[in-house]
């Protein structure tokens, strides 16, 4: 990811890097301070936001290197994905929707994919996934779960110049 200031943002499955456009580490977001980093973007007034898979949505604040975890609603899992979770306790997991994906519209709220991913492979989870809205300004967050979505897995949602939100959904296009 590159930053309005020209720096280059690296996410790696446990920490986030920082390079100046020189190539100079200017932070170092150390191991585990962050899990499944996914996403970054910048919002207008120049926030840093990263969509943190199990963790939600994320804030960086430059000044301190650090990040301010915004959690986001639970889906229903099945009896199955459940006892996965259990069972999978290098990751320590508490809850099973992975955000995704973030983008920011026209408004400034921020809105993620949700779904599930472990292991690079796909879990499907008929019981949720979707996407959420989260407005910086009141901290409300607002969750969508459309029954029209095959698997309900969202790889991805983009908005195009018209505000129109397209889903790319794994497995199906």
């Amino acid at each position: 990811f590159h930053d309005r200031m020209g720096n280059v943002w690296i996410l790696s499955p446990n920490r986030i890097l920082k390079y100046s456009a020189g190539g100079t580490l200017l932070a170092d977001l150390g191991r585990n301070k962050i899990r499944f980093p996914t996403g970054m973007l910048q919002t207008k007034d120049g926030s840093l936001w990263i969509s943190a898979g199990f963790q939600g949505l994320a804030r960086f604040y430059p000044q301190t290197d650090s990040l301010a975890f915004i959690n986001l609603p639970s889906f229903p899992l099945s009896k199955p994905i459940q006892r996965m979770l259990r069972e999978q306790e290098d990751l320590k997991l508490s809850r099973g929707n992975f955000a995704t994906y973030p983008t920011v519209d026209k408004s400034g709220k921020i809105w993620l994919a949700s779904g599930f991913n472990f292991d690079e492979r796909t879990l499907q989870i008929n019981e949720g996934g979707g996407f959420f809205r989260f407005d910086p300004q009141t901290q409300n967050i607002t969750s969508f779960w459309p029954n029209e979505v095959p698997r309900n897995m969202l790889s991805a949602l983009l908005q195009d110049q018209k505000g129109k939100f397209w889903l790319a959904i794994r497995d199906v296009g």
